[in-house]
């Protein structure tokens, strides 16, 4: 019992050390400081639209189908958009039966590979600079 009240205290001691609820309500606060300014026009989109249409000439229903009508393509343009895809290579056969990371095909559209570092979660601690590294050593 004494080893889980341990454990415990050790994870909120981590997570009040690396700050990721303090950076958490930093953006949240920061993101509800810039709406009005990024997205505030959306709240007046309904007399937006009703000026458009009236200038136009129609009315709101009409533009607003108008507006949300899907992009129409030609079957010529249907063409341009055609990706070569190659088959993908053979499974060699293995005595362990592993195969490999499918990833590193020619062929890959993974973005962020498998020793990605994500922003949202590893979180330097407080007190240390953002990028204290001077050199990189490569080899």
């Amino acid at each position: 019992m004494n080893n889980e009240n341990t454990s415990n205290k050790k994870f909120k001691n981590q997570v009040v050390l690396n700050g990721i609820l303090q950076e958490q309500v930093e953006k949240e606060e920061l993101a509800r400081s810039v709406w009005n300014t990024k997205w505030g026009f959306m709240k007046d989109f309904d007399k937006i639209c009703i000026e458009v249409a009236a200038t136009m000439g129609i009315s709101e229903n009409q533009y607003r189908k108008m507006v949300t009508k899907k992009k129409y393509y030609d079957k010529d343009e249907e063409k341009e958009f055609k990706a070569d895809i190659k088959p993908s290579d053979p499974v060699p056969i293995t005595s362990s039966g592993f195969v490999g990371w499918r990833c590193k095909h020619r062929n890959s559209i993974e973005k962020c590979g498998p020793l990605y570092i994500s922003p949202r979660h590893t979180i330097d601690p407080p007190g240390v600079e953002k990028f204290p590294y001077t050199q990189i050593i490569l080899g």
